[in-house]
């Protein structure tokens, strides 16, 4: 490594989500034209980013849910002022501005439709024995915005917390590649030990089989394996999940050794192991 990569791998998250100033961005582009390890980082936080934005469309929440998003964003903002990590919180305000922008859109769009939906009911009720069939419609319609109201939620919460993560002084990353049973697989892990709270995205990943869960694991010297989370996929392969450490199992005492993915039949306990398609490297 070279003598300054630890100061340009601070600037490699800010710089994937546009988050640099002129002169940092500066400085970072010429240690990256001298160092090949340095940007073959930048390159997997620049496809972490994507995957991110991608793997849930941005279809807003509800007022509720909105002003807690715009809550974070001043908190953040203000905290940045006396110190000089202004990046991540700029990097904070740019995922935040995305994803308020977007609820805004979606809000207007489900706006329109439920005034179509409240229309259809009320020509509905009016005759109902000859609109049985449209009535199935209209629940059915009901409940694909409810699940997309679901999905909308898990979004946000993802990249409230990712913002969260990338601002904290002791934010550490890891990568991890697909095993033989997915080698197209790839996922970055980002965390904070202080804060136990982590975010994993991953692409590439193999389709479920039917009643199946990933499920990713902390390793741990002496052996212990603890389960982290658990989460499905996307039909493009992409896959995102929260980790909190102060939910589920008690962290143990020992080092931490590495990290792993394996697909796991849903509910099943956490003395189950089944087939690992991701895994870090040992720290």
């Amino acid at each position: 490594m070279q003598p300054d990569c630890t100061a340009a791998r601070e600037n490699i998250d800010a710089c994937a989500i546009g988050a640099l100033d002129a002169d940092e961005a500066r400085s970072l582009e010429a240690h990256l034209a001298a160092c090949d390890d340095c940007a073959e980082l930048l390159d997997h936080a620049a496809q972490g980013g994507v995957a991110l934005a991608l793997a849930v469309p941005l279809q807003a929440a509800g007022p509720a849910l909105k002003a807690r998003v715009l809550a974070s964003a001043a908190i953040l903002s203000d905290a940045a002022r006396p110190q000089r990590r202004a990046p991540w919180w700029q990097a904070a305000a740019a995922v935040l501005a995305i994803a308020s922008a977007g609820g805004l859109a979606w809000g207007i769009a489900t706006q329109r439709r439920v005034d179509d939906l409240e229309e259809r009911n009320v020509s509905i009720s009016a005759a109902a024995t000859e609109h049985a069939g449209e009535m199935t419609q209209l629940r059915a319609a009901l409940q694909d915005m409810a699940g997309a109201e679901a999905r909308l939620a898990s979004s946000l919460s993802m990249q409230e917390a990712m913002v969260y993560v990338v601002s904290q002084p002791d934010m550490r990353r890891t990568a991890m590649t697909g095993t033989d049973a997915a080698p197209a697989a790839s996922a970055r892990y980002l965390w904070s030990p202080s804060e136990q709270l982590g975010t994993l995205v991953a692409t590439a990943l193999p389709a479920l089989p039917e009643g199946g869960v990933y499920r990713m694991w902390a390793v741990y010297r002496g052996g212990r394996w603890v389960a982290t989370g658990d989460f499905t996929s996307e039909g493009d392969g992409t896959g995102h999940l929260v980790v909190r450490g102060d939910e589920g199992d008690e962290l143990p005492d020992e080092a931490l050794v590495w990290f792993c993915v394996t697909v796991e039949p849903a509910g099943a306990g956490t003395g189950s192991r089944g087939q690992m398609v991701l895994r870090s490297p040992n720290f």
